[in-house]
């Protein structure tokens, strides 16, 4: 069986599109605007989603643990501006470290941050390098498939539903690959070592129907030609 990697390795083309849109946007704002909420507030938040869009681009990783270790970043840089750390460390005024590091601490900023890092939850599924998967199935015979969250187009044997081919593209077959060199079979054995019954193996297992949230227990996945065998819950 299968699980998931921490990260990998992989462009995506949505997240650099999604990434110089909101340094556009911050910059509009910065230029143009003077209203201190949207100047401000609205640019701590939106600081959020250009950092996380900008790591997107090339790095792959699960969207929790990518959001709260941004939201602890952002946390420690203001926390220094609270401790004048700039100012400890001797950085000129308007330096590129004086603008990264900042000089006024402001409780608002942390309540960004926070808004911020759920947009980040919110806009995750279309950085995703297969982004726009879902709106055009290749045949009307294809069925869509989830693996943690992700879309994948299956296209069943005729004469067994639960056997047929997944349509991977390259960075899809990258991203199983990755998944695949962390996989364990010990999600899927009890104390004992021995297999769980097939309803606590199904719970366990990170494949769906997307229409319906169906568990799918992997029987075989071959990243070569995307052919996949499973079973489903009876």
């Amino acid at each position: 069986m299968i699980s998931r990697p921490w990260f990998y390795l992989c462009f995506s083309a949505p997240a650099l599109i999604t990434t110089v849109l909101v340094f556009a946007v911050e910059y509009g704002i910065a230029r143009f605007f003077h209203d201190p909420v949207i100047r401000f507030f609205g640019g701590d938040v939106l600081v959020m989603l250009l950092m996380y869009a900008c790591v997107r681009i090339f790095l792959q990783a699960s969207a929790q643990w990518l959001s709260l270790a941004l939201l602890v970043f952002a946390c420690l840089v203001e926390m220094g501006q609270y401790f004048h750390l700039a100012e400890r460390l001797d950085l000129a005024p308007n330096s590129w470290g004086e603008i990264i590091l900042g000089a006024t601490f402001d409780w608002k900023d942390l309540l960004a941050y926070l808004i911020g890092t759920g947009l980040n939850f919110w806009i995750t599924p279309y950085l995703h390098p297969q982004w726009g998967i879902r709106s055009k199935p290749p045949t009307a015979e294809h069925l869509l498939l989830e693996f943690h969250g992700q879309p994948f187009w299956f296209l069943p044997h005729p004469h067994s539903p639960c056997q047929g081919k997944l349509e991977l593209n390259p960075c899809q077959k990258k991203a199983l690959i990755a998944i695949e060199n962390a996989e364990s079979e010990f999600k899927y054995l009890d104390e004992k070592g021995y297999r769980l019954p097939m309803n606590e193996c199904l719970a366990r297992s990170p494949w769906r129907k997307a229409e319906g949230k169906q568990p799918l227990l992997c029987r075989y996945l071959n990243l070569e030609n995307g052919e996949f065998w499973f079973n489903l819950e009876k």
